[in-house]
């Protein structure tokens, strides 16, 4: 991954909106609740296939300003592990 800014960490509450927003507007309506509720889901419980995965990480992509590699994607298959990414993006870890 490409970091170009360093930010602080938002809170885990605030991930889980910006990826539940993410979520819904890519097709797969979800809250952030709903997302805290279940945080080491696999993506496909809402339904999200391959083609939905790949959106949502062009889309994160898009909103972070960096490259998300076909391996960091291929971890980024729960909501956990979605919000340790970004946070890690937003401290310029990586």
């Amino acid at each position: 991954m490409s970091i170009t800014v360093n930010q602080p960490d938002l809170t885990v509450g605030e991930h889980l909106g910006l990826l539940a927003e993410l979520m819904t507007d890519g097709g797969f309506p979800i809250t952030a609740r709903e997302l805290g509720e279940s945080l080491d889901a696999l993506y496909e419980k809402w339904g999200m296939d391959s083609l939905g995965h790949l959106e949502l990480m062009v889309t994160l992509s898009r909103k972070f300003g960096v490259t998300i590699s076909d391996a960091d994607a291929e971890d980024l298959r729960t909501p956990a592990a979605t919000v340790r990414f970004m946070n890690a993006l937003r401290r310029g870890d990586g």
